[in-house]
């Protein structure tokens, strides 16, 4: 009786531990999925239909996790416990999975466009400036090479913008593998960047040397 006593005590223990983990592994899931939505919402690069959207299933998600969290709360044996987290590795871990790296394409996406959008900007004051500024006509055809060369990196960085941000709008499977591929894409975009904002450096520091 000793034996089995201590070995119902050895099983309770186990049942608390495993619903403290669970419990602890959904209250993170729980604040990652809502910093996500916060993010996505203060973002201003996404398209308000696709944010919308994004944000609908990322509150599912949070609802979700919270309905989990309430039935492994409630979990009173190894049984239960074993049913609820059956449910969420089979059911709720690939749509958090999905719904996470779909925000986190969003994000990046985002994140680029509005500095390609500021560095755009940036150009079109500086072409306004230099019009107003009297220069040699040396000078003039040196600024038109220039430009000629600044806008082809500002189409390609369009053009490839444009690709990328296609394919994430219209993407249905969002997983790891995709969110990598897409970071991989994106580089030849940050180098676009890169060389664009030299372009610019160079052509305001050779107008007014």
């Amino acid at each position: 009786q000793f034996l089995q006593l201590n070995t119902l005590a050895s099983l309770e223990s186990a049942v608390v531990s495993s619903r403290e983990i669970m419990l602890e592994r959904t209250d993170i899931l729980i604040t990652y999925h809502e910093l996500l939505a916060a993010t996505l919402v203060e973002s201003i690069g996404v398209e308000l239909e696709l944010k919308q959207d994004t944000l609908g299933q990322l509150q599912e998600s949070i609802e979700d996790l919270k309905k989990i969290r309430e039935e492994i709360a409630a979990s009173e044996d190894r049984f239960e416990i074993q049913v609820v987290n059956e449910t969420f590795e089979e059911l709720l871990v690939p749509q958090l999975y999905s719904v996470a790296y779909k925000t986190l394409s969003q994000l990046v996406v985002a994140d680029l466009q509005t500095v390609f959008d500021k560095t755009k900007q940036v150009y079109a004051e500086l072409k306004t400036e230099l019009a107003e500024t009297e220069a040699t006509k040396l000078q003039l055809e040196e600024r038109e090479r220039a430009y000629t060369e600044v806008d082809a990196a500002v189409a390609t960085v369009e053009r490839q913008l444009g690709v990328i941000t296609a394919e994430v709008k219209t993407e249905v499977s969002f997983d790891e593998k995709f969110y990598r591929d897409l970071v991989g894409d994106l580089q030849g975009v940050y180098g676009g960047l890169s060389q664009i904002m030299t372009y610019i450096e160079e052509l305001e520091r050779s107008t007014y040397e």
